[in-house]
């Protein structure tokens, strides 16, 4: 079934129909974002970005044949969004040294002071939600969506949302000078 199809049935109502629509996304998604942005864990972020946007507006606009062309658009914007986020002027310049030792292939020694205090997010972030914690931890262990959908008992577009969700309170509590418990 094509996504037009697809996305015509779900706007419908048809669950099925709205979970095939969202995951023959994602697999299309992953690889132009891949290709575009260069690291796995970003392009999948961003890919879940879109996705999460298009969940909030498929269903208000009438489509012809056009919704696959307009989901690309939106993921286009999605990954234009992200370089811009990059190209910040005040992005801080060791990072990007940090980058580029590793492209040369330096080894690093491991940063036990970020290891401390991404445990100590992940617990933070466990006490508000455990499901957001242990589904960052399952994706960082290599977990495929459906084998999370699985474990979790849920459907895609919900592991999307909790994955981008739980992203954004890492990185919150990640961010130098952070305090406050996640989402506070």
């Amino acid at each position: 079934m094509n996504l037009s199809q697809l996305c015509a049935d779900a706007q419908k109502g048809d669950k099925k129909a709205e979970n095939q629509l969202f995951t023959k996304l994602f697999e299309r998604f992953l690889p132009i974002a891949g290709y575009r942005i260069r690291n796995r864990q970003d392009a999948e972020e961003v890919c879940q970005i879109a996705l999460e946007t298009i969940l909030a507006k498929y269903k208000e606009i009438e489509f012809d044949e056009g919704f696959a062309s307009w989901a690309v658009k939106v993921l286009d914007f999605k990954i234009r969004k992200y370089f811009d986020k990059r190209k910040h002027p005040l992005q801080d310049t060791t990072e990007m040294e940090g980058i580029e030792q590793n492209q040369a292939g330096l080894v690093e020694q491991p940063d036990f002071k970020l290891r401390d205090k991404l445990l100590e997010c992940l617990k933070k972030i466990g006490k508000r939600n455990n499901r957001y914690a242990r589904i960052i931890v399952m994706q960082f262990q290599g977990y495929k969506i459906d084998e999370i959908c699985e474990k979790l008992n849920t459907t895609p577009n919900n592991v999307y949302v909790l994955l981008s969700r739980s992203r954004s309170l890492l990185k919150q509590c990640l961010e130098p000078g952070d305090t406050h418990e996640p989402g506070q």
